[in-house]
Parts: structure tokens; C-alpha cells; sequence
């Protein structure tokens, strides 16, 4: 029986593991969210024709950080440097 109870709290704790590290804080999500706001109002202000490189490479990393929130990947450090790049470049 005793070997049953440690099974049950290993996986528990594993369990518990896992859940922490999957979630994205709410710092992070609030640079996200700017992030998307800037690029739309780089979108709106016409950003695409004034700097099409710029914001070829804003929108690919917009795309990235969409897939790293999808995933609640915040500990790969792609997500950090996606938001700076998409704050920046269209900007």
C-alpha cells in the first residue's frame, strides 16, 4: 500500500509541476496586448506601405507570439523578444 500513496503523490506533484510551468504571467500577457495594439494602429496608420520590411517581419513575429500564447510558452524566451521585435519594427 505504502508504495500506492507515493506513486499517487509523485504524480501529483508532477502534475502540479507541469501546471505551473505552463502558464504565461500577467505581465507577459500585458506586453502582448500592446504589443497587438501597436500593430494594429501600425496597420491602420499604414505601415505596410511605409515600411514593408518592417512590418513583414512585425507580422511574423506577431504570428510567433500568437503560437507562443496559444502554447502558454512563456519559459522558451521567445515570447519576450517576439513583443519587443513587434513593438518596435512596425513602429
Amino acid at each position: 500500500m505504502p508504495s500506492k500513496r507515493w506513486m499517487l503523490l509523485i504524480v501529483l506533484m508532477l502534475g502540479a509541476m507541469i501546471a505551473s510551468g505552463c502558464a504565461i504571467s500577467r505581465d507577459t500577457m500585458m506586453a502582448y496586448d500592446e504589443a497587438k495594439d501597436a500593430f494594429q494602429k501600425a496597420t491602420l496608420a499604414g505601415a505596410k506601405n511605409r515600411a514593408p520590411c518592417e512590418y513583414a517581419t512585425a507580422e511574423a513575429y506577431l504570428a510567433h507570439a500568437d503560437h507562443e500564447v496559444a502554447e502558454r510558452d512563456e519559459l522558451s524566451g521567445h515570447l519576450g523578444s517576439a513583443i519587443k521585435i513587434i513593438k518596435e519594427k512596425p513602429l
